[in-house]
C-alpha cells in the first residue's frame, strides 16, 4: 500500500477523487491478506505514464486528469474480473465473449460505485477487448490512444514496471496463447498481431508530437525515465 500511496501522491487527482479511488480498491480488497497490491501499484503506473504522454504532446491539463483518473480504477477489479471469467468459460462460454462480459461488468460496477461515466469509458480502453476502438484505424484521441498504449507498455511479471512493447507483446503471447489464434473477422490475423501494430502506431503517433523521431525512442525514452 505504501508503494501505491507514494505513487498516487505525485498525481494530479483532487483530493476528493483521491479517496474515492482508496475506497474503491479497499472494496475490492487489493490490501490485506489474498489481496492484488501489485495491481494498484499497476493502476498508478498506468496513470503515470499515459499522464507523460499527454504531457509530452502538451495537452491540456483537463486530458491529463483523466487519463490519470481512467488510469487508476480501469483495473480495480481484476481479481474478480478473471474469477468471473474462469467461471464464465468453465460453464462452455467462449474466452472471447467471456473477457467481453468481465469487462461489462467492470464498467457497470465502476458507475455504480460513483466512478463519472467518461472516465469510465476510458478506463475500458485498455487490452484486447478495446481493439475495436483502435483498429482498423487509430481514433482521433489522444488521450485515448496515450491511455491505451500505457496499460501495454506498463508490463514486467507484476505489471509495474515499463517494458519495450515488442517485449510486452511476446509476454502476452506466452500468458495468453488463445490470443495468438489467427481469427477470420481480422483477415487472418491474431488480436495479438493487431494489439501489437496499434501500440507500435500509437508510438509513432506520439512520436510525431514530441522530439522523438520514431515510437521506438520514446518507447526506450519511458523505459529509461521510470526504471
Amino acid at each position: 500500500m505504501a508503494q501505491f500511496l507514494a505513487l498516487l501522491g505525485d498525481l494530479p487527482i483532487s483530493t476528493e477523487n483521491e479517496e474515492l479511488v482508496i475506497r474503491m480498491f479497499m472494496a475490492c480488497g487489493l490490501w490485506g491478506p489474498g489481496g492484488w497490491p501489485n495491481t494498484a501499484v499497476h493502476c498508478a503506473k498506468v496513470a503515470q505514464v499515459a499522464m507523460e504522454l499527454c504531457k509530452l504532446a502538451e495537452l491540456p491539463i483537463s486530458a491529463v486528469e483523466n487519463v490519470v483518473f481512467a488510469g487508476l480504477v480501469h483495473d480495480a477489479r481484476k481479481s474478480f474480473e478473471k474469477a468471473q471469467i474462469a467461471q464464465l468459460t468453465s460453464g462452455g462460454m467462449s474466452k472471447d465473449d467471456a473477457y467481453t462480459a468481465a469487462a461489462c461488468t467492470q464498467a457497470t460496477w465502476l458507475i455504480e460505485f460513483g466512478i463519472p461515466d467518461h472516465i469510465v469509458g476510458l478506463s475500458g480502453l485498455s487490452g484486447h477487448t478495446s481493439l475495436g476502438g483502435f483498429y482498423p484505424e487509430l481514433p482521433d484521441s489522444l488521450p485515448a490512444m496515450a491511455f491505451h498504449v500505457a496499460d501495454d507498455l506498463c508490463g514486467g511479471q507484476y505489471g509495474d514496471e515499463l517494458v519495450m512493447l515488442h517485449d510486452r507483446m511476446a509476454q502476452l503471447r506466452e500468458r495468453y496463447d488463445w490470443l495468438s489464434n489467427t481469427r477470420e473477422e481480422l483477415g487472418g490475423r491474431s488480436w495479438i498481431d493487431v494489439q501489437a501494430e496499434v501500440a507500435d502506431q500509437i508510438m509513432d503517433a506520439f512520436a510525431t508530437q514530441t522530439v522523438f523521431q520514431t515510437g521506438e525512442a520514446l518507447n526506450r525514452w519511458l523505459v529509461r525515465y521510470f526504471n
